[in-house]
């Protein structure tokens, strides 16, 4: 089944707060003993690794963030594809307020 065209309104402040929320409840620390060795891109990758390990934790949160900048329903937005995901995602990066956002939440630097 083809999946339509994925239209994203404009990222707004109160999505920030909605993408720290969520971000604060996937609770991801990181040992910075780890990165020893790494270049950049395996350092994302590990990130990126972590968190999605952890996902499951802010399914509701994540479902109700992708309907609202959708304009979609939660129900509608469970059933669409890993498809969907990708180009929603895609669209976002578009967005140079949520790059920047994204950036602000995952760039901080570890304390420790």
């Amino acid at each position: 089944m083809a999946e339509n065209k994925v239209t994203v309104r404009g990222w707004e402040l109160d999505d920030f707060f909605d993408l720290l929320e969520i971000y604060d409840k996937l609770d991801i620390t990181f040992d910075t003993n780890a990165f020893k060795g790494m270049d950049n891109k395996a350092i994302q990758n590990y990130m990126v690794n972590q968190a999605l390990r952890k996902l499951p934790k802010v399914r509701t949160e994540v479902y109700t963030l992708i309907a609202s900048l959708t304009g979609s329903t939660v129900e509608d937005t469970k059933k669409k594809g890993i498809k969907f995901l990708m180009d929603l995602f895609t669209e976002l990066l578009k967005d140079i307020n949520f790059t920047e956002a994204l950036s602000e939440v995952f760039t901080q630097e570890p304390i420790e």
